[in-house]
């Protein structure tokens, strides 16, 4: 008896490891821009934004994307001021695509994707892209285009044909 107490008192203590967030908690994050300046990391995102009528009859159920910039001596130290800011937590888990700018990338690319590969968010079929100038260009052209990643994608299927 005194056995199935302790399974018991062990299996509803060792329940819910992880503490629970509302998605409207959270800050979407559709695509991440990193871009290094005298040794400050300049991070931009694309932040899902659901339309308001959303879930509604004749609702189109698409949202707009806005461009939120950040900038700290870390990535990590960059995204916790994104979350101070608007006082919710970063969500990277529907990053479609992480993109490096060109001259952070010439630096070498090691320490980035080490945070990167250690945050337990991140989907392993992220895309990670080298942009052709600065990281928020690419990313401010996307969120322009009414937050589909067709720019990127676009981008991308024309340099693999080429």
């Amino acid at each position: 008896m005194k056995r199935i107490i302790v399974v018991l008192v062990l299996l509803f203590s060792l329940c819910g490891c992880m503490e629970s967030r509302e998605l409207k908690e959270r800050t979407i994050i559709e695509a991440v821009g990193i871009d290094k300046k005298d040794e400050q990391y300049s991070l931009i995102f694309q932040q899902y934004q659901p339309e308001a009528g959303q879930g509604k009859e004749g609702s189109s159920g698409s949202g707009k994307s806005k461009p939120v910039q950040s900038q700290g001596r870390s990535i990590s130290e960059a995204i916790d001021r994104v979350t101070h800011y608007n006082g919710n937590e970063v969500f990277l888990g529907n990053s479609t695509y992480i993109v490096l700018g060109e001259e952070m990338a010439r630096d070498g690319i090691l320490q980035e994707l080490h945070y990167f590969n250690g945050e337990n968010e991140i989907s392993p079929s992220t895309t990670l892209v080298i942009a052709d100038g600065s990281a928020e260009e690419l990313i401010s052209a996307q969120a322009e285009s009414q937050g589909n990643s067709s720019v990127l994608r676009d981008i991308l299927e024309q340099g693999q044909k080429n």
